[in-house]
């Protein structure tokens, strides 16, 4: 084996043959360790649940396709990898930061067990290309008609989807998760629970113009989801596979990546605004924490009926 790297190393005429005749020389000699070799330690003893180990899983493995090798990190190739991978994957900073954090605690693991000594993850700079967080681009009203209508010719289950988002503002997960018992028709009006904030467990009003529909999607059931056929991720995510549904419509309609389902709550959001609606009676419809600390910190909340007649304000 010996032979046959340093052979490998003689014949090479350029400076990338030569790279990688000097790494298969290490590795045949046994100086290079795979940097997903004490993955499966790292991860079978953390206390996290499967969808944060399949993240964790995934940032590694998206690391070891660049830097195969423990050995060959070090600070450098560590700062050439995060701006690569922000900029062809277009990264926002909230994501970035996420796999770093991902990436550092792997490496905190391998320093544990004595397998590395330095720090290269430690003292990294954001590329300036990583995006930020609030990036995403509000839909016009005409766009959403439009979608949903393009939507409706093929896939009717997002079409439903679009029409549910346009007149609530709601987030896709809460969408997806909504139950029929969640649904209060004689109040016209559902809930949200187990939002992704406290905030956001809420009360919403359901639009005049949404009520046939919602009627509609219900029926004659008395339980499951109002969305009813919409087929869960192995980690039970109803609105993963229809998310993606969703990204290739828009995309076929001529969208780029900084317009998402989310645009489609920003959209209502602006519409709000442009209605003078106050900023207080908005962040209960949307399920945002209010800004001030009087109404943030003390008040219990705009009633039912004001935030009705806000988002009766609605128009496409």
């Amino acid at each position: 084996m010996a032979d046959l790297a340093e052979n490998r190393y003689l014949k090479a005429k350029t400076s990338k043959e030569q790279e990688d005749a000097l790494r298969f020389n290490k590795q045949a000699q046994g100086m290079l360790t795979p940097l997903t070799e004490h993955l499966d330690d790292w991860l079978s003893a953390a206390q996290d649940t499967l969808k944060s180990k399949d993240m964790k899983r995934a940032a590694i493995t998206k690391m070891a396709a660049a830097l195969p090798y423990i050995q060959e990190v070090d600070q450098k190739a560590a700062q050439a990898w995060l701006a690569n991978v922000v900029k062809t994957e277009g990264l926002t900073a909230k994501t970035a930061v996420r796999l770093l954090s991902f990436v550092r605690g792997y490496w905190r693991h391998l320093k544990s067990e004595g397998i590395v000594t330095e720090e290269p993850f430690v003292g990294l700079t954001m590329p300036p290309t990583a995006r930020r967080s609030g990036s995403w681009l509000p839909f016009t009203p005409a766009q959403v008609v439009a979608l949903e209508k393009r939507a409706r010719a093929k896939d009717g289950e997002l079409a439903d989807l679009i029409v549910l988002g346009m007149w609530t503002g709601a987030r896709i997960e809460e969408l997806c998760s909504l139950k029929i018992e969640q649904v209060d028709f004689s109040a016209r009006a559902f809930t949200v629970i187990d939002a992704k904030t406290s905030a956001g467990n809420r009360e919403v009003p359901i639009h005049a113009a949404l009520l046939p529909k919602l009627k509609e999607l219900v029926g004659n059931r008395t339980e499951g989801y109002v969305l009813a056929d919409l087929t869960p991720n192995k980690f039970g995510d109803r609105s993963n596979a229809v998310g993606k549904r969703f990204g290739r419509l828009k995309k076929a309609a001529g969208f780029g990546g900084q317009h998402v389902f989310h645009g489609i709550r920003k959209c209502v959001s602006t519409q709000l605004e442009n209605a003078l609606v106050p900023e207080g009676i908005s962040a209960d419809i949307l399920g945002h924490e209010k800004p001030t600390i009087t109404y943030g910190l003390y008040s219990g909340g705009a009633s039912l009926e004001v935030k009705r007649a806000a988002l009766e304000k609605l128009q496409y």
